[in-house]
Parts: structure tokens; sequence; C-alpha cells
């Protein structure tokens, strides 16, 4: 009899083993968890994805592209990364932002200066990704300057130039716009923007800012004779 009991004891002890081994703490379905990916300026670039489910364990991948003009920065969120592609073991609901930054512009502006009597509608600015910093095919020199009563203006760089471009990724840039005004008593700037992308600020402005326009926002600009013997065109890299 107690050879039996034996038996049953040892039989039940098995079962009861068997029972944790299903069902229990280390078993059962893997949980599905969430993924979803956001970009913190969505003009900045594409993402490989925005929304997927994982089995808890699975190695998740994102990757971010930079669209011309901006850059990527990191991985943020419920996770932290500079790494692009990034591969992570996802175990849980897990939100990340692809963190993008501006990094250049390209650009043109066709300038128009005119009086009264005359118009100079050839000049030419902005910054392009053939450009250099100094002067290369994509400028064009002014000629030698008229009689003083007759209208004028240039950009003055390492020489006189009636169009001048600068480099796509430069952060900070300034045009230094030269007038000669002629015999009448105002000045008539009128401008065209032509733009891939701009990622900042274009002001034309006098030098004490008595005289200041985003040339943006605005497409014009009248000065009274002797107001301004020159004005500035700053360009300025922001996000």
């Amino acid at each position: 009899m107690e050879k039996y009991m034996l038996h049953i004891l040892l039989f039940a002890s098995l079962l009861n083993i068997s029972g944790c081994g299903v069902g229990g703490s280390g078993g059962g379905e893997p949980e599905t968890v969430v993924l979803n990916v956001t970009r913190n300026m969505e003009e900045a670039g594409s993402l490989s994805l925005t929304s997927a489910e994982f089995q808890s364990g699975d190695t998740a991948r994102v990757e971010a592209f930079p669209y011309n003009g901006y850059g990527f920065v990191e991985w943020s969120g419920d996770r932290t990364s500079s790494e692009n592609p990034y591969s992570f073991i996802i175990e849980e609901d897990t939100d990340l932002v692809a963190n993008f930054e501006a990094t250049s512009s390209e650009y043109r502006v066709h300038l128009s200066v005119a009086d009264t009597s005359d118009t100079l509608n050839v000049l030419r600015f902005g910054q392009l990704a053939t450009a250099t910093d100094g002067i290369d095919q994509e400028d064009y020199p002014a000629p030698p300057p008229p009689p003083p009563e007759n209208l004028h203006a240039y950009f003055q760089h390492d020489e006189d130039l009636f169009w001048d471009y600068r480099n796509a990724e430069t952060p900070t840039v300034t045009w230094n716009l030269q007038l000669q005004p002629g015999q009448t008593d105002s000045l008539h700037f009128s401008w065209t923007l032509n733009e891939t992308v701009l990622n900042g600020s274009v002001t034309l402005r006098s030098e004490d800012a008595s005289i200041e326009v985003d040339m943006i926002e605005t497409g014009e600009l009248s000065i009274e004779k002797g107001e301004a013997d020159h004005l500035l065109i700053e360009y300025e890299l922001g996000n």
C-alpha cells in the first residue's frame, strides 16, 4: 500500500511540474507592442515607418531621411540615440522622435533698383550649392560706374559685382549694396525670391537700422535720396 501511494505522489508531482511550464510566467504567447515615430519638423525629412506592431523581444529598426537643406541630429522620446538607422530590442510600447536641424539654404533673388529716369534690373544674389563665398563663375562683375548724375548700384565684394552668389551652407552672409542715386529724389527697390529651400531670414537694412525690411515677407522698398549711400542685405540660417 505504501509503495502504491508513493507512485501516486510521484505522478502528481510530475503533473505539477509540467503544469508550471505551460501558461506560467516563463511561457505563453509574446506580448504585442507598438512603436510610434514622429518628427520634430515635418518639412525636414521622411521616416522609414511611423507606426508598427512588434512582438516583445523583437528587433525594431527605424531610419530618418533628411531632405535637402536639413540634417539628422538624434532620436529622442522613450529612447535616445544618434545612430541612423537605429536598431534596438523593443520590449514595450515605445514613442520615438526623429530630430532634424536646418543646415543650409538655396535661393536666388532678382533685385531691381530704379529712379524716375532709369531702372537697373540686373542685380542678383543668393546662395547656391555650386557657388563659393569668393568670386566664381556664378558671379557677374559690374562695369565701370557711369557719371555721378546717373543711377548705379552694385555689390561691393572682393570686386564690384552685379551678381553675387554665396555657398548654400554658409550660415550667415552680408551683401554690401552700394548706391549712386543719380539726380532724382528717391530710389525704389523691388525683388523676387526664387527658392529651393530657405531656412532662415533675409533682411534689407541701413547701417543704423533706421531702414529695415524682411525680404521674404515684403517685395519692395522706397527710400529718399541721401537717406543711405549703401544698404546691407543679411542672411542668417535658422530653424
